[in-house]
């Protein structure tokens, strides 16, 4: 296989990923649509139970499940929804990415969720980002994983006005990761996993979701990009997103929001093109072999013809539906 891209490198211990301006100003205008989520009776009925192994911890509340060591420092109710939801989330995620849903480590992520930004920002060291995931692995096993945020600046006190996008997208590295195990990905893979999750909506239909995303080819600074100049996304552009801070723009480069967009809009394909699926495969496993060439130039190039297919369809779905809504007016 001819050499592109590497696949990450096999002596990286520590991997930080946060939450850019981009995914926050997204995130911000997600919680405002979160307003009326409502419970089943059956969830109620699971979390009073989940409720009575509450632990009060640091100065905060501590519900430590079999899939997820979560605290916050809000209240107890809060907590055990946090954990449900996370629970809940990833039964999710495995059956819509089995490959990245599917893990071969059994560390327990460790989230923290802080009411208080002075109690994060003492904790946490990436002070800035308002979601900030962490992993750490030896030679044949993860050794720390998790990822906190804080709450208050949205005001997400309550958990029907949380930050879904937020509390998805970093659960998404933690998920990804424990399917990966101790092997390195480059940001792209990973923030393009946690950028399209995100804004998954588990009230809706795994096609209904699809569709939306799809969509979002359109609607994405990728897409408007492409609507206002022509130029269609690089496949080399994105690949060459290795690591965290690749991600925050370069100097008469893109800035942070469209680098993100391109990861969502690249893994869109990956996820839901016949071809795209294919080679989502073969790059899942050349992952966690830590194989030095993680595409090769034929893929790649096979990837970015399918890509911009996908942009193109999108564009005209969005137009077709417009007018479709606009003749019903």
């Amino acid at each position: 296989m001819g050499h592109v891209f590497p696949s990450g490198g096999r002596l990286i211990l520590l991997l930080i990923f946060m939450l850019s301006a981009a995914t926050a100003s997204a995130a911000e205008r997600t919680s405002k649509q979160n307003n009326g989520w409502e419970w089943a009776p059956l969830d109620i009925e699971t979390m009073r139970g989940m409720a009575r192994s509450i632990e009060q911890r640091d100065r905060g509340y501590l519900l430590a499940g079999a899939g997820w060591w979560v605290w916050s420092d809000v209240s107890s109710e809060f907590t055990v929804q946090v954990a449900y939801y996370l629970q809940r989330f990833e039964q999710l995620f495995s059956q819509i990415a089995p490959l990245a849903g599917r893990p071969i480590d059994p560390a327990i992520p460790r989230v923290m969720f802080f009411e208080r930004q002075l109690a994060y920002k003492q904790m946490i060291a990436n002070r800035d980002a308002s979601g900030h995931a962490e992993y750490r692995w030896d030679t044949d096993r993860i050794t720390e994983i998790g990822f906190a945020t804080r709450l208050d600046q949205y005001q997400q006190k309550d958990f029907d006005r949380l930050n879904r996008a937020t509390l998805q997208h970093e659960a998404v590295h933690c998920l990804l990761q424990k399917s990966l195990g101790p092997h390195a990905a480059p940001s792209w893979f990973h923030e393009g996993h946690a950028e399209y999750f995100e804004r998954w909506d588990p009230r809706q239909t795994v096609n209904e979701n699809r569709h939306r995303l799809f969509l979002r080819n359109a609607t994405g600074p990728v897409g408007v990009e492409f609507q206002r100049s022509g130029q269609l996304p690089s496949i080399i552009e994105a690949l060459n997103l290795q690591q965290a801070s690749d991600m925050f723009g370069r100097d008469g480069g893109h800035d942070s929001h469209y680098y993100y967009d391109l990861t969502r809009s690249l893994m869109e394909t990956l996820l839901n093109d016949p071809e795209g699926i294919a080679l989502y495969q073969k790059l899942f496993e050349r992952l966690r072999q830590d194989e030095p060439v993680l595409i090769t130039q034929e893929e790649a190039a096979t990837l970015q013809t399918r890509w911009h297919q996908r942009l193109r369809d999108a564009i005209r779905a969005a137009e077709q539906e417009k007018a479709q809504e606009d003749k019903r007016r």
